[in-house]
């Protein structure tokens, strides 16, 4: 009877301990997808993010720059046409 349980239990372990490789195979290539692979040179996705977010920063300054060179052209042009009206 004690042989029968001992076997059943090491066949729950041989199970187990499979189950874990391949739950660790798993989790390794989570773990590249989210950080990244430097021996492959692979960007995850935490460094894409801030790639993005340094990317979209740049653009939102170049547009505020875009909208202040916009209203000040604005502004320029109105002075201009309100002189030369007064002037004609």
């Amino acid at each position: 009877m004690l042989e029968s349980v001992d076997h059943t239990t090491n066949i729950r372990l041989n199970e187990i301990e499979k189950t874990l490789i391949e739950m660790r195979n798993d989790i390794g290539k989570i773990y590249n997808a989210v950080i990244g692979n430097q021996e492959l040179d692979q960007m995850g996705l935490i460094g894409r993010i801030k790639k993005l977010e340094e990317t979209n920063e740049s653009t939102q300054k170049f547009k505020n720059r875009m909208y202040g060179f916009a209203s000040g052209a604005g502004v320029l042009s109105a002075i201009l046409f309100e002189l030369v009206k007064k002037l004609f």
